[in-house]
């Protein structure tokens, strides 16, 4: 069974489609609708050391504020030691440009 949490509503330029949750409280997605497509990824080299128990977060262009923003990648502690990461990735539907924030999975 699938719970839709949140509804969709237009908001700077952008729509937030549902943000969707399993029956077990797994987060499993959120869509955004954007104006325009992402620009080139930015190379950048992995920062320092990890600590232990951290992951490193890759660098990637987020919808904020109307328009794109790089974020550099980063080293992060997970909430709790199943998680995994999954990064923010853009695709085009239906005549549409579409991004999914990145989001930590259990």
């Amino acid at each position: 069974m699938v719970i839709v949490a949140v509804v969709a509503s237009t908001l700077f330029g952008c729509s937030t489609h549902p943000t969707v949750y399993s029956d077990n409280g797994a987060y499993m997605g959120r869509e955004v609708v954007v104006t325009e497509a992402p620009p080139p990824v930015v190379l950048e080299a992995r920062a320092g050391d990890p600590r232990p128990g951290y992951v490193w977060v890759e660098g990637g262009w987020v919808w904020r504020d109307r328009r794109w923003v790089w974020e550099r990648g980063h080293w992060i502690q997970p909430p709790h030691h199943t998680a995994t990461w999954v990064s923010g990735h853009y695709y085009y539907r239906n005549g549409r440009h579409v991004y999914v924030p990145g989001h930590w999975t259990r």
